[in-house]
């Protein structure tokens, strides 16, 4: 195999990156170290926060003492089903938690609940 002579010695010298390229590494594990001790903090701070209270709304407490972090989805499912239980016991549950929710979903999901409740 012949090769051409004016290509030689360019074909034959190693590929290596400019000589900027210590001041490249650098500035890449700059920014690394940077990314990875913001991840850190953000980790730190997050586990560090208080957990979520439910203190404003106490009424799921009232269907079941594990039920007290039951996030909104649970919450209107619950309202649904006291709805058509249709008991005192249900209906003063759902008053309490017409007092005790401000979430537009839940609020609608109680009237309805409760005009159901009390039609019969």
């Amino acid at each position: 195999m012949t090769r051409c002579r004016t290509c030689w010695p360019r074909c034959a010298t190693p590929r290596t990156l400019p000589s900027n390229s210590s001041l490249l590494s650098i500035a890449i594990a700059v920014v690394f170290l940077t990314g990875a001790a913001l991840f850190g903090l953000g980790t730190i701070a997050r586990r560090k926060q208080k957990p979520r209270v439910a203190g404003t709304i106490t009424w799921p407490r009232l269907v079941d003492e594990a039920l007290a972090d039951a996030d909104l989805d649970q919450r209107i499912e619950m309202i649904e089903r006291l709805g058509i239980v249709r008991s005192a016991w249900a209906c003063d549950v759902l008053q309490t938690a017409q007092r005790e929710e401000s979430d537009p979903r839940a609020t609608r999901a109680l009237e309805r609940a409760l005009s159901a409740a009390t039609s019969t």
